[in-house]
C-alpha cells in the first residue's frame, strides 16, 4: 500500500494544477459532511474570478462547516500567513450582499 506523505502534498501544492484543483477537493469535502443549501466554490478555470473563493449556506450541524452563511478564502501559497493577512485586509469590508 502506497501512502501519501507530507512532502507529496507540499510538492503538489507548488504545482500549477493545484491552484485550480484544490478548490474542487475542498468543495468535495464540504459536500461529504453537509448538504449545503448554497455552495459556490469555483474550481478549474473559474478560480480566477473576483470575490470570495467560496460561499456556503449550511443548515446542518457538524464540526467542520459553520451553520448559516460563511465565506471561504483558500489557496496553495507557500506564504500562507501573507495570503491570510492579505485576504483579511481585502475582505474585511466585503459583505455577502
Amino acid at each position: 500500500m502506497r501512502l501519501i506523505e507530507n512532502h507529496h502534498i507540499e510538492q503538489w501544492a507548488r504545482s500549477s494544477p493545484a491552484k485550480s484543483r484544490f478548490p474542487y477537493w475542498v468543495r468535495e469535502l464540504i459536500q461529504a459532511v453537509v448538504d449545503p443549501h448554497k455552495l459556490r466554490l469555483p474550481h478549474g478555470d473559474s478560480v480566477w474570478m473576483p470575490g470570495f473563493d467560496g460561499v456556503v449556506q449550511n443548515n446542518d450541524t457538524n464540526e467542520f462547516v459553520p451553520i448559516g452563511s460563511s465565506v471561504w478564502e483558500i489557496g496553495t501559497d507557500t506564504n500562507f500567513r501573507g495570503k491570510a493577512k492579505g485576504d483579511f485586509e481585502k475582505r474585511r469590508t466585503d459583505t455577502l450582499d
